[in-house]
């Protein structure tokens, strides 16, 4: 007689049995409580997902907005180039051009002029070559290409943060990007024909592979973290290396501590692999950088700023108020920087992904702290990726919450940001109005009637002489740039007449001196069909300070030389009674002396 099986309840299975039954029976087997639970844990992690990509699509539209809002307020009105961009695009339309005829020599001599000018990187001019390459030789494509490289960079934050956590990802990419595309120098600095953007692309990406390989150790990885570290250090040394030290710190050296340690015999065996390919994508094209002398160059030039002096208290106080007054448009959200910044250095440190971000947020700031040149861009990468720590530590903490308190956060959270994006036009304006980066547009204005006059009175394809722009190469640059033929990349020879050897502030004495007799003679000598320029700043002037071009006392010596000069008449004088007046001289032995005008 065969024994009938017995009905089969829930609660006569063994623990190990009652996992085994089908889904689809879960509800029978194990309950009433089970119908609501499931379904109900379910539907919370879908609505989750739901919000999550809904932030994200509205941290992506958010980025979008801004950049227009930049596009159209500081490169549609055509502002005069500033700083290092007068060096900058003039270099990438050379190079352009000379690419543009298959001029390979000409490349080849374009690129190393630029590495040789400032200790440039090579790959350097290139990122503003390929704007030029899709919206034309201006100075807007150019500043175009760093406004795309800039959004790029913002994804690259967002994935920086995304990898930080194991859950809610959405919502630290949404956070780190809007908060980071918020901030008004984001607005104002990646709408110059500069290489900030693009160095802060790279490190975003690069920072995301090291991710990748701190994770799962692969080859690909290893190889692209190497390949986009030796690029960040191409694109601007100083970035580049504080890159590879927070990588070296951040993966390499507990990696390296810890075999050491377990096996000194076996250290080098288990080196090889990815961690060789890294090693090598790295090293190699930096050394290859290092032995053209290109960042000793860079050091060199860096040596004739003029390092003010300041207190204990200036020098630790400049990053902190920049992050509070620049940085950030409402201070609520430096606030939040801060605190992601303090929790992973306390959380976070054991995990290598967050290690490395965390290192390089910090190292930067430590080195400008300690630098004695302040600007408020020496931190601006560390600023953008403390957005990426801001972003996950939020996305974690917040989602750990219960129902009722995430919902009050998130939605606390979401209006600082929706705020934040409301108020970064006003902090950008505020930045570029108070520090005067660019010229209102009655001073643009007044500058072009200025160089207008100099294009007037001179000929593209004479020697001509510059008195009156402060900095070598950079305002001349310039004047070099508003000359130059876009399509060409021609501009003549021009160059700045050079200070006395006298020591003085910026290594120029402002003390007339008859050396300026001499350097003038000299140089009409050498060029005899030269023209000189000269830009006087009235007293009061307001293109003295931190516009363009900027003038030192030094300068003006050559006025009184000029004038004196028994080698040069005075072809024609312009006074734009804005504060500007400009003079311009022939050789009194040019063969082609140009008609005033």
């Amino acid at each position: 007689m065969i024994a009938k099986n017995p009905p089969m309840h829930s609660e006569s299975l063994a623990a190990g049995e009652a996992v085994a039954v089908h889904p689809s029976l879960a509800a029978t087997s194990a309950g009433p409580g089970a119908t609501e639970t499931e379904p109900a844990a379910h539907a919370g992690q879908l609505s989750r997902d739901w919000a999550g990509g809904a932030a994200l699509l509205f941290s992506g539209a958010a980025v979008l907005v801004l950049g227009v809002w930049a596009y159209r307020q500081f490169i549609a009105p055509h502002w005069l180039p500033i700083w290092d961009e007068s060096l900058y695009y003039p270099n990438a339309v050379k190079i352009w051009h000379a690419l543009h005829t298959w001029d390979l020599r000409g490349v080849a001599r374009e690129t190393w002029k630029n590495h040789l000018m400032l200790g440039g990187p090579f790959l350097s001019p290139y990122f503003l070559v390929v704007g030029l390459m899709f919206g034309g030789t201006t100075l807007e494509a150019a500043r175009m290409a760093s406004l795309v490289a800039g959004v790029l960079a913002c994804g690259g934050i967002a994935w920086v943060a995304a990898t930080m956590v194991e859950e809610g990802k959405t919502y630290a990419a949404a956070i780190a990007a809007t908060l980071w595309a918020a901030s008004p120098l984001f607005l104002f600095y990646t709408t110059r024909s500069i290489y900030d953007s693009f160095a802060l692309a790279v490190t975003a990406f690069c920072l995301v592979a090291a991710a990748k390989f701190a994770k799962h150790k692969g080859r690909m990885a290893a190889v692209m973290t190497g390949l986009l570290a030796s690029v960040a250090i191409q694109t601007k040394w100083n970035v580049g290396a504080l890159l590879i030290a927070a990588l070296f710190w951040g993966l390499a050296y507990p990696e390296i501590r810890l075999r050491v340690v377990k096996d000194a015999r076996g250290f080098l065996a288990p080196l090889a692999g990815p961690w060789f390919l890294l090693a090598a994508a790295t090293i190699v094209p930096v050394c290859g950088a290092l032995m053209v002398d290109g960042m000793k160059e860079f050091v060199r030039y860096l040596q004739g700023f003029p390092f003010n002096p300041l207190s204990v208290r200036e020098q630790l106080l400049t990053y902190p108020r920049a992050l509070f007054q620049d940085y950030v448009p409402v201070p609520a959200l430096g606030a939040l920087i801060v605190l992601g910044i303090l929790y992973w250095t306390w959380k976070g440190w054991a995990k290598p992904p967050v290690r490395v971000a965390l290192l390089y947020v910090l190292v930067p700031f430590a080195a400008a702290t300690l630098h004695p040149q302040k600007d408020v861009r020496f931190v601006l990468g560390s600023i953008a990726l403390a957005c990426a720590l801001t972003g996950a530590f939020l996305a974690k903490e917040i989602g750990a919450m219960g129902r009722a308190p995430r919902i009050v956060a998130g939605t606390a959270l979401a209006s600082v940001l929706a705020y934040g994006v409301w108020a970064a036009p006003a902090g950008a304006q505020r930045f570029f109005d108070v520090w005067q980066a660019a010229p209102t547009a009655a001073q643009t204005a007044t500058l072009m009637q200025g160089l207008n006059f100099i294009r007037a009175n001179t000929r593209a394809d004479e020697p001509l002489f510059l008195a009156g722009v402060a900095d070598r190469g950079i305002n001349g640059g310039m004047v070099r740039q508003f000359l130059m033929d876009p399509f060409t990349g021609r501009s003549g020879k021009i160059e700045e007449l050079p200070p006395s050897s006298v020591p003085g502030i910026w290594g120029g004495s402002t003390e007339p001196s008859p050396e300026y007799t001499k350097f003038l003679a000299q140089a009409l000598r050498e060029n005899p069909d030269a023209s000189v320029a000269i830009l006087y700043h009235e007293s009061g002037s307001p293109f003295r300070g931190h516009l363009y071009p900027w003038i030192n006392a030094w300068q003006e010596n050559y006025g009184p030389v000029a004038a004196g000069s028994k080698d040069l008449r005075l072809v024609s004088e312009l006074d734009t009674h804005a504060g500007l007046r400009v003079r311009v001289y022939h050789s009194a032995l040019a063969s082609g002396a140009v008609a005033a005008k």
